[in-house]
């Protein structure tokens, strides 16, 4: 005998059911605030640049090679959230432990995907503290995943 959807009601009174439906007044009532959302990235990363001694933002985007443009819109527009691939470098660049991007990484609603191989090379990197840029494009080379694109690699290993 096939179930109906009914019959996987465990607790009648409480489960959630097609014949049993919400109120409005508990569907009105979930608000999220910014205390739910946490850390916003910007003040996140701010924090970090602070505790590097990097006070000049231009250091940032040249060398990771974030145009000028989205390195702004992070800063100035709270709302703004990057993309992975931009705290990927950003993170690089600041030499951040894996714990320090996974954190950065979650202010913006991110993740190490665990089926991404590119994600999980990347995460290695961070994990055996590679910040080096040519080391972390040869380790996504080798393992033929698309190479991170930088701003200024001669200034970068000074």
């Amino acid at each position: 005998k096939r179930k109906s959807s009914g019959d996987y009601n465990l607790d009648p009174q409480n489960s959630y059911t097609p014949a049993r439906r919400h109120s409005n007044t508990f569907i009105n009532s979930i608000t999220i605030t910014e205390k739910d959302l946490g850390v916003r990235t910007w003040d996140l990363l701010s924090g970090f640049l602070k505790q590097k001694g990097i006070d000049k933002h231009s250091i940032v985007y040249t060398l990771s090679g974030i145009p000028h443009s989205t390195f702004n819109r992070l800063i100035n527009n709270k709302k703004s959230q990057p993309n992975k691939e931009t705290l990927f470098k950003i993170g690089i660049i600041l030499r951040l432990t894996i714990a320090e991007i996974e954190e950065l990484l979650k202010s913006a609603g991110l993740a190490f995907k665990p089926s991404d191989k590119r994600d999980n090379i990347i995460k290695k990197c961070f994990e055996k503290e590679i910040f080096n840029i040519w080391d972390v494009n040869q380790c996504l080379w080798n393992n033929k995943v698309e190479e991170m694109k930088f701003g200024s690699f001669d200034q970068l290993n000074r």
